[in-house]
């Protein structure tokens, strides 16, 4: 219930030579909110003459663990050494209870154990009466590291138990999503829709934790200027919005990036990243490396998106040059890539030469060729857009095309529109295919 009105004033960091250290600090807050004003630290002052000073971990802002319904607005961010503004989740609050061991097998509405050959259940009971009793939600995925999804589905069946381990419901869950059990249970056994045996090695078991990333909290208006690492670094969220921010000059150093949304993982969820410019940054702009369920929309940015971050969404953003990396149904999910502009060139990777699906993404203004990476097959296409000038190394189908080359690699279109282009094909094992597409002006040959 608190809001501090800087009222046009600067909170400014003294000159020192620590590499870790954060400005304000928003930990166990709710409803606690930061506004107009200037958070500045100490990067001109600063001596990096001593190699040992890194100064990667100074921080302007920070959202932390157990902070909800927080915010940061109409703020400037500048001259910060490491990361401008970011958020942290911490540790599980009570530690976390180790599931190991599983075996084939449900079980039915009643609580019974039932054969079962794509299914997989814990063996033994899982003691969760302190993550209830003090939290009232649980977790299941593998704690801390990497994170990712050992089993074959996201989706898993938690069955209830009272103190007496006397059966009591069986709910859905999600992994790493909170689940809320009733406030009776006591125990837990977990079954796994699959047949992949998780692995237990220390490290890379499930497990049972509850993580308490910064919930329903904003950055609202918040320009970050001349911050040396990363402009703003999300690092494990659960429906954060981040609107009308503005970045320039950001990621020189060490990060190198104007916005990386990384070491949070599968922690960090539910984005909405709406309405940002990015100036001109001298490396990366816009990158993920995990996370479930952004949407990224009116920004205008250059971006590349990794394949660990499930379930994606760009649309109606202006991008300046765009990457974006497929890899399985698990890892990628069903990202959505529509009604964007993309200036510079549109590239689409694979993680694997081979897929077990594949990608498109449709309606884009391409302004600057497409480009598609990997062996073929080819995975990936572009579906019903606009592409014009830069090269086309790519598979594009029911789209407009014009002003084109193909200076290298192969190509396939089929059902489009092609105009004032030049098409061929080069090197070995190369491939080039046109199928029932209309050309005019364009000239097709095969390179020797």
């Amino acid at each position: 219930g608190v809001t501090l009105d800087m009222n046009g004033s600067t909170f400014k960091l003294m000159d020192n030579q620590v590499n870790s250290s954060r400005m304000v600090v928003f930990e166990d807050c709710v409803d606690a909110h930061l506004v107009n004003g200037t958070v500045q630290g100490d990067l001109v002052g600063r001596d990096f003459s001593n190699p040992a000073i890194h100064a990667e971990w100074v921080c302007g802002i920070s959202f932390e663990r157990g902070s909800a319904y927080c915010s940061v607005r109409d703020v400037a961010v500048r001259d910060i050494t490491g990361y401008g503004t970011m958020t942290r989740h911490g540790h599980s609050f009570n530690g976390t209870e180790a599931v190991r061991e599983f075996e084939p097998g449900d079980l039915d509405a009643q609580g019974v154990a039932v054969p079962a050959t794509n299914r997989l259940t814990s063996v033994g009971f899982a003691d969760i009466r302190r993550f209830v009793e003090n939290s009232g939600f649980i977790q299941l995925g593998r704690y801390l590291g990497y994170q990712g999804n050992p089993a074959d589905r996201w989706s898993y069946r938690a069955h209830l138990y009272d103190a007496d381990r006397n059966y009591l419901e069986t709910v859905e869950g999600y992994m790493y999503r909170r689940l809320c059990p009733r406030a009776d249970a006591a125990f837990a056994r977990f079954t796994l829709l699959g047949a992949t045996v998780p692995d237990s090695a220390p490290g890379r078991h499930l497990s049972v934790f509850d993580f308490r990333p910064p919930y329903n909290c904003a950055f609202i208006n918040v320009k970050h200027v001349n911050v040396r690492c990363v402009g703003m670094a999300l690092a494990g969220f659960n429906n954060m919005l981040v609107e009308g921010c503005e970045f320039v000059n950001c990621g020189w150093k060490l990060a190198r990036c104007a916005f990386d949304a990384e070491d949070g993982w599968d922690m960090m969820q539910d984005l909405t990243f709406r309405g940002n410019v990015f100036g001109i940054n001298p490396h990366n702009e816009f990158l993920t490396c995990g996370g479930q369920n952004f949407v990224m929309e009116k920004n205008v940015m250059k971006t590349f998106v990794w394949d660990r971050t499930h379930g994606f969404v760009f649309r109606d953003n202006e991008l300046k040059r765009a990457g974006f990396r497929f890899g399985d149904l698990k890892r990628t999910g069903y990202p959505r890539i529509y009604r964007n502009r993309i200036v510079g060139e549109a590239k689409l990777e694979k993680a694997k030469d081979r897929l077990d699906r594949d990608y498109v993404i449709r309606d884009n203004l391409c302004e600057g060729g497409v480009t598609t990476t990997g062996k073929m097959p080819w995975q990936t296409a572009f579906l019903d857009c606009e592409i014009t000038g830069g090269p086309l190394h790519a598979r594009v189908v029911d789209c407009i095309v014009s002003n084109v080359s193909n200076r290298a690699g192969g190509l396939e279109i089929v059902g489009s529109r092609v105009v004032d282009s030049e098409l061929g094909s080069s090197g070995v094992g190369e491939f080039a295919s046109i199928l029932g597409s209309e050309l005019g002006d364009t000239t097709v040959y095969a390179r020797q």
